[in-house]
């Protein structure tokens, strides 16, 4: 129902899936269900629909919408520029894991109806993703750095080149065909802010 564009009908099961499984005390697979009901809406076109469930999947792990996005977003900058970008070593925790998706997915599928609310999404799921830092999210997360560097420009395009260079690393390290399409996708998109296109 979601691939065919019927993401009313589809929210209306991924709810009852999540009913089903909140029966169970399986909390985590209710808040996924939830999750994947909010993106059918919006990516149906069910903007605000998809917004106010979207909202209440975030807040069951702990995360929110920005009511000011352009706000939140230079506070995610922020957050961004201080954080340790250095991998953590230890085992990723499954709401964890389920938090990084929540994010990446919900950053993803505002950008076309919200891209305010999407950058500063965006911004929160690169911090969270360097902190987790498992190979599938830390190349999506040098990928957004790399651009979100690249868009700022001046000094820091070095940064920026140098996330591009530890993307190429890492995709290549990781071997997954998703990951390593980051890599020329990111190439291409990153000269534009400093005009270097090429016809």
């Amino acid at each position: 129902l979601a691939a065919a564009g019927n993401g009313r009908a589809a929210a209306a099961h991924y709810a009852e899936a999540a009913d089903a499984f909140g029966a169970t005390a399986d909390l985590r697979t209710a808040l996924a269900m939830r999750h994947k009901g909010a993106i059918a809406l919006l990516r149906s076109g069910e903007i605000e629909a998809g917004r106010a469930a979207l909202k209440r999947a975030l807040r069951g792990l702990g995360e929110r919408l920005p009511r000011l996005p352009v706000l939140a977003s230079i506070y995610e900058a922020v957050r961004l520029a201080i954080a340790s970008k250095r991998p953590a070593r230890r085992p990723l925790a499954p709401r964890t894991e389920l938090r990084l998706d929540t994010l990446w997915t919900s950053a993803t599928s505002l950008s076309m109806y919200d891209p305010f609310v999407a950058n500063a999404l965006t911004l929160r799921f690169v911090r969270q993703a360097f902190a987790a830092g498992q190979p599938k999210w830390l190349v999506r997360a040098l990928a957004l750095d790399a651009a979100f560097l690249a868009a700022l420009g001046g000094r820091l395009r070095a940064r920026a080149d140098a996330a591009m260079t530890e993307l190429r690393h890492r995709a290549a390290a990781f071997e997954r065909p998703y990951e390593s399409a980051w890599v020329p996708a990111t190439q291409g998109s990153t000269p534009w802010p400093a005009g270097g296109i090429r016809p």
